[in-house]
Formats: structure tokens, sequence, C-alpha cells
């Protein structure tokens, strides 16, 4: 089973290169871009769900 969730981080917290999975996807929003990382194990259906969500974000923060 995946688990989705939302992780807000502040400012100063930066993801780092070894919290990258290879079979997950993180999504990353610094305000002015969406960044989406697909681990090379990442299943066919997180990476269906993973850049709908990504295009919501975009949406979103669009209107707002």
């Amino acid at each position: 089973m995946t688990a989705m969730y939302l992780l807000m981080l502040q400012p100063s917290c930066y993801p780092l290169q070894d919290d990258l999975a290879d079979d997950d996807v993180m999504i990353l929003d610094n305000g002015q871009q969406v960044f989406l990382w697909v681990g090379k194990k990442t299943s066919d259906v997180e990476i269906k769900l993973a850049f709908k969500s990504a295009q919501v974000i975009t949406l979103v923060v669009n209107n707002i």
C-alpha cells in the first residue's frame, strides 16, 4: 500500500539528495516552480498520481 502525504518544510530546511528514494516520488514547490522527483523503482500508479498532484499544486498556487 502506498501512502500519500503532504510535508511542509520551513524555508531553512531543504531536502537533501539522501532523502530521494529509488522507489518513491517527491514533489517540491519552491514558490516559483514545482519539481517532481521520480525514483527508478517507482510504480506506474504512483508516477501517475504524482504527476496529477503536481498539476493540482500548480493550478492551486497560480490561483492564489
